[in-house]
């Protein structure tokens, strides 16, 4: 599923939030998918950073629906770790990357930018 990532982000509007919580309702493996995403997500104050890369391991490729927000969590867990230049990299692959929303690849660019690397001519074009 493309829109899961834009499923547990709030970005879509009502049919697609509707063919998704559809899906959803019949899918365990996309279900467990969007779970785990948001136990992440509400537990990242409080694991520690090699925690929350472990976790999101396999959800922070590219190839993943979860890449956008997986990798920045990664990327922030990166940056709490004082790995600012590898935190720097992977949001410039989220940034770079087409099937990431725009929204994230936006915000992504804009951290890789405050880390020292210029990615700004992959910014959406409505967020430049």
């Amino acid at each position: 599923m493309d829109s899961l990532e834009e499923y547990l982000a709030g970005e879509l509007g009502p049919a697609a939030l509707r063919d998704i919580e559809a899906h959803l309702s019949n899918c365990a493996a996309c279900r467990e998918e969007v779970d785990g995403m948001r136990q992440v997500s509400l537990w990242m104050g409080a694991l520690k950073p090699d925690q929350v890369i472990a976790r999101l391991a396999p959800l922070a490729k590219p190839d993943s629906p979860w890449f956008g927000s997986a990798g920045e969590m990664t990327a922030m867990a990166l940056i709490k770790q004082g790995k600012a230049a590898q935190a720097a990299q992977l949001f410039a692959a989220i940034g770079k990357n087409n099937d990431v929303p725009e929204q994230v690849r936006a915000r992504s660019i804009q951290m890789a930018s405050s880390l020292g690397v210029d990615v700004s001519t992959a910014m959406p074009q409505t967020a430049q």
